[in-house]
């Protein structure tokens, strides 16, 4: 990132949730940009450094296009920060709008062209009392975070191919 210059940050499906700092993008008010997610993005290549994808990705009709779509716009060393449900959530299945649904494996590299996977996190609930019988008495996870980061095909090579690195070992300053 240049210095001086702000970082291009979009939020994609925002929603309500509007943040300072960045390009409030869904398809109703009170978003900055209104844009439909099923269509491509209105960036030029390699111009955006973060990429914020809270509770969208599953809502999504066209999500290939739309990850193609994010590889696109990132920068380099660019990130993708995702929150979705996770399959085993009762808000996976619950929610007639969500088109898919994901797992832990969902993030795996090979289904992110261009991308690769710096963490996935689980999100447990707080449940209020009686409706944890619904998950059998047992913690489940609700949400997946998941954080991937934009490398050079040269990148990549050096990093996984040449080495015994794993994603995590990345020296990655965002």
């Amino acid at each position: 990132m240049e210095e001086n210059k702000k970082p291009v940050i979009l939020n994609l499906g925002c929603g309500n949730d509007i943040r300072e700092n960045c390009i409030n993008i869904d398809i109703t008010q009170p978003a900055d940009l209104i844009h439909d997610l099923n269509q491509p993005l209105p960036f030029k290549n390699n111009s955006v450094d973060v990429i914020l994808a809270s509770h969208i990705l599953e809502h999504i009709k066209e999500l290939n296009s739309l990850k193609k779509e994010m590889v696109r716009v990132l920068k380099y060393m660019g990130s993708l920060e995702v929150i979705v449900p996770n399959f085993t959530s009762p808000d996976a299945y619950g929610d007639p709008d969500h088109k898919h649904i994901f797992s832990y494996h969902s993030f795996h590299t090979c289904y992110w062209d261009g991308m690769v996977l710096y963490s996935v996190n689980k999100m447990y609930p707080s449940l209020p009392k009686g409706y944890q019988t619904l998950f059998n008495g047992e913690e489940q996870t609700v949400w997946l975070i998941a954080k991937l980061i934009k490398l050079t095909p040269d990148q990549y090579n050096k990093e996984f191919y040449n080495t015994k690195k794993g994603v995590k070992d990345l020296e990655i300053n965002l």
